[in-house]
């Protein structure tokens, strides 16, 4: 049985472009049964697909942020693998609240489309699964998380395929390329909600 939350998710006007208010109380009612319509209705296995792919070029000292870390299910994976030094930042109070018992240092109640109150290059790198998807952050918010990232350090996210192109992901992708802010190491399409048959790309670079 799937929660309010995800009932009310699926019917947002996603194309408006002022959805932080209306995300907020989604996720908030939704978070009581985020994780098992995470699992059993979706079947999302982005957490340990992001996880998998920075573990392989960052430490376990690393201080990583997870943006838009929801429940936390990011930071559990994280745990798993032996990483201890990881904050959260997140829209839903209600969402942080159950992230608290995942191993997160510090957790941050922020909208992603706005400034992030965190000073330059405090991350050696950034984990993102889910956050770039239908009505949530715009493409902007990739500059700031780099912003946000040390030189050398890392971005891992991943972008729902319903929005890569429709929402101009793919040119911010390029126009940061071009900027000379990163190098893209990996970006490819794979396996995203398996149960709903979506995939995303998976996009990892190293900030200049």
């Amino acid at each position: 049985m799937t929660g309010r939350g995800l009932d009310h998710y699926q019917k947002l006007d996603v194309e408006k472009q002022d959805n932080d208010d209306a995300l907020r109380v989604v996720y908030d009612e939704w978070a009581n049964n985020y994780d098992h319509d995470n699992d059993a209705t979706l079947g999302t296995i982005s957490q340990p697909k992001t996880v998998e792919i920075l573990s392989a070029v960052i430490a376990k000292h690393s201080k990583i942020l997870d943006a838009g870390c929801g429940t936390g299910l990011v930071g559990e994976q994280l745990a798993k693998r032996g990483y201890d030094a990881f904050d959260g930042v997140d829209l839903s109070a209600e969402m942080l609240r159950r992230a608290k018992t995942r191993g997160y240092t510090n957790l941050f109640q922020c909208s992603l489309n706005d400034p992030l109150p965190i000073s330059d290059d405090a991350y050696d790198a950034i984990i993102s699964a889910g956050l770039f998807t239908h009505g949530h952050v715009k493409t902007e918010a990739i500059r700031e998380l780099i912003r946000i990232t040390k030189s050398g350090g890392y971005l891992c996210f991943t972008i729902n395929e319903g929005v890569y192109h429709s929402q101009g992901f793919d040119k911010e992708i390029q126009s940061i390329t071009n900027d000379k802010l990163w190098d893209i190491k990996k970006l490819g399409k794979d396996a995203y909600m398996i149960k709903e048959q979506v995939q995303a790309y998976y996009c990892l670079a190293q900030v200049r």
